[in-house]
């Protein structure tokens, strides 16, 4: 859709972004920061006084990195391109320009002092990821914090702190990876609209946790580091379907449910392919407790038949 809203919105929306620096001068902030923290003010905002009109310029959906406001995003870009906001020396972060105006005309009081109180206890990088992982506690599906934060950011500082060629001293990070993939499994959302996602999370689920079992006496950090790819690609194809979702999105993006739809119906698709090359891999490398590659003739075809079997329109119908 095209949101319609007028040039005092666009206005109001960067000098929202612009108070975020000004109440934080010593911090470098993401889009995906600047998001959340706006989305926390909106919900703020609607709380305390549910007459505001917060959604007339501010709507948003939730997605990849969870909510996600398109006037918030061009908002961002404007500001760089007029070059309000810079690059700061961290990637991905940005800073204000030397000599902005620190004045907020246009903002109300209550709006400025409602978003000082959510910035004021954040003094850290680290604070910002933990408000990061507050902010998905009003995520539209339950499925949303178990799976991002409780296993996929897991794994990720996980590969990090382990890197390539070390042994964890301490295995129990993967067993618990387990109980949470199937408690995330239990979480997804009963709509028809996941179904089919369900079915691919179910097989993902399977190789993951055999993955898990196999590195409990046959570390592979390769195998690993494959495992996390898989999962990033899982959590893309259900943030793309999630905003369908009522709760998921404002009423200004009604209108875009059916296009949305057709995208994740399509999108899902793409994880058939990939999910039979994992299963592949994780035969190949688990079936000896060892990591290999399938050279054989004979057992790369009894491994493609099974996956291919179990891939098939027909497996998943």
């Amino acid at each position: 859709m095209t949101l319609q809203y007028n040039e005092s919105s666009r206005n109001k929306v960067r000098l929202l972004i612009k108070q975020i620096f000004l109440e934080k001068p010593n911090h470098q902030f993401t889009n995906t920061q600047i998001q959340k923290i706006l989305f926390k003010l909106k919900l703020s905002l609607k709380d305390k006084y549910p007459d505001y009109p917060v959604y007339e310029f501010m709507p948003s959906y939730w997605y990849y990195e969870g909510p996600f406001s398109p006037p918030v995003s061009d908002g961002i870009s404007t500001m760089v391109l007029s070059k309000q906001l810079k690059p700061s020396k961290y990637r991905g972060r940005w800073k204000l320009a030397e000599g902005t105006d620190h004045a907020n005309h246009g903002l109300e009081p209550l709006v400025v002092n409602e978003l000082r109180s959510i910035l004021k206890p954040f003094n850290s990088w680290a604070d910002f990821d933990r408000f990061g992982e507050q902010i998905y506690q009003n995520a539209p599906s339950k499925f949303m914090p178990l799976y991002k934060y409780g296993y996929l950011a897991r794994l990720r500082k996980f590969i990090r702190k382990m890197g390539r060629g070390q042994i964890p001293l301490s295995t129990d990070f993967l067993s618990e990876s387990e109980d949470i993939l199937y408690e995330s499994e239990r979480n997804i959302p009963k709509k028809e609209d996941f179904s089919q996602f369900k079915r691919f999370f179910s097989s993902f689920v399977t190789d993951a946790v055999t993955v898990f079992d196999h590195m409990q006496d046959n570390w592979n950090y390769d195998l690993l580091e494959e495992t996390h790819i898989m999962s990033e690609n899982v959590w893309k194809r259900f943030a793309e379907g999630i905003r369908i979702q009522d709760n998921a999105h404002d009423p200004p993006f009604e209108s875009d449910k059916q296009g949305w739809r057709d995208i994740f119906s399509t999108r899902q698709e793409e994880l058939r392919p990939l999910l039979n090359d994992f299963t592949l891999k994780v035969l190949a490398r688990t079936e000896s407790g060892e990591p290999r590659e399938c050279d054989d003739a004979t057992t790369r075809q009894i491994i493609s038949a099974i996956a291919n079997g179990y891939f098939s329109s027909e497996g998943f119908r």
